[in-house]
């Protein structure tokens, strides 16, 4: 029995390693085309490219396992099924289930991989490819630090503390600028509950205006509404280059993002529902396994394979639109996160577990 786990598990891993590399050259050359003109336009060097697209790989990886791993299982499945091999073992007494049990161990070592890829080399990688795009080749300044589940911004005598940062709306939310004098002397310091971009401008709301005299008096002004260019120059898209986002995040470092969020008062549902996706999404893996087990006994037998992995692109692509509703769902408020996020998962996981159980031993 070792004999066989190390025999399917070596096929396996064959495929799986050849479809990762056809999956990652695709998806390298496609990203390639659709960033060329930029790449072009900021007179971008070989070596920036070469780097920018290395430090990509992990997220890629992260990316593409749920269907490599689906076209793997599918592959190794039936072309053991195609062999006549999976007959063998049954003439010999060793029931289906022994056949697919080391792919699904397989999977979950997978999921486990792809968690710690998540946590620990993602947020490293994917925010020194955000950095080089904008900061190196597109020449964007960087005057922000994020730090504290807050992010700083200084512009020329002024420094904005920002506490969050809706990219949907275009909206600022807790906000507080500080205004000092050449001799770095605080001079005003405006507090605002938000700021929305209107046109042109940031439209505050709640605004409480605190100016410091040199004789130490302070003193406080309080408007409702207020449209200004003087204070916040930037339009929003300095602050989508300053926001920090999910995917530079670890599981514990995003969750204790949204646990500052939900304590300054903000709703953090949408930020829920992507902390829970992180968990289920490359567990998606095991799910495609699951899923491509029994398409495999079944097209395997017939001989024909190039059915079997058009079926299986399509399955993978109807779940990725499954889950990318449900998330969306959940982003909105439609759906709890928990569920927004799992619900892909015991779908099409169900689905296959019924199929499963009703092959043959």
């Amino acid at each position: 029995m070792l004999i066989l786990t190390r025999y399917i598990i070596r096929e396996f891993l064959k495929l799986y390693g050849l479809a990762l590399g056809g999956f990652w050259g695709i998806y390298l050359v496609v990203d390639l085309f659709e960033k060329l003109d930029q790449f072009i336009k900021y007179n971008a060097s070989i070596s920036l490219i070469i780097t920018i697209f290395l430090c990509k790989i992990p997220y890629i990886l992260l990316q593409i396992n749920p269907g490599v791993v689906l076209l793997a299982t599918f592959l190794s499945l039936a072309l053991r099924a195609r062999h006549n091999e999976i007959i063998a073992l049954k003439a010999a007494g060793i029931g289906t289930y022994r056949f697919f049990r080391p792919l699904i161990a397989c999977s979950l070592v997978i999921w486990v991989v792809l968690l710690a890829f998540q946590e620990f080399l993602i947020p490293i990688t994917y925010q020194k490819a955000k950095f080089l795009e904008n900061v190196v080749m597109k020449k964007k300044e960087r005057s922000h630090v994020f730090k504290q589940q807050r992010f700083w911004l200084k512009s020329g005598s002024l420094i904005y503390n920002i506490n969050l940062f809706d990219p949907k709306s275009n909206t600022l939310k807790g906000i507080t600028i500080y205004s000092f004098s050449p001799d770095f002397v605080l001079e005003k310091r405006i507090d605002a509950v938000e700021a929305k971009w209107v046109g042109s401008q940031w439209q505050y709301s709640g605004v409480i205006i605190r100016e410091f005299n040199l004789d130490g008096s302070i003193r406080t002004v309080t408007e409702e509404k207020k449209g200004t260019t003087q204070w916040i120059k930037e339009g929003p898209e300095a602050f989508r280059l300053a926001k920090k986002e999910s995917e530079e995040m670890g599981y514990w470092e995003f969750k204790e993002y949204i646990r500052k969020i939900k304590e300054d008062g903000y709703d953090p549902t949408p930020y829920l529902t992507e902390l829970h996706a992180k968990i289920s999404f490359p567990f998606v893996v095991v799910v495609m396994t699951i899923l491509g087990i029994p398409f495999a006994l079944r097209i395997g037998r017939s001989g024909n394979v190039a059915v079997g992995i058009t079926t299986s692109m399509a399955i993978g692509f109807v779940y990725w639109l499954f889950f990318s509703f449900s998330v969306s769902l959940g982003k909105g408020g439609l759906l709890p996160p928990l569920i927004a996020a799992w619900s892909a998962n015991i779908v099409f996981g169900s689905i296959g577990i019924l199929i499963l159980m009703q092959q043959r031993e």
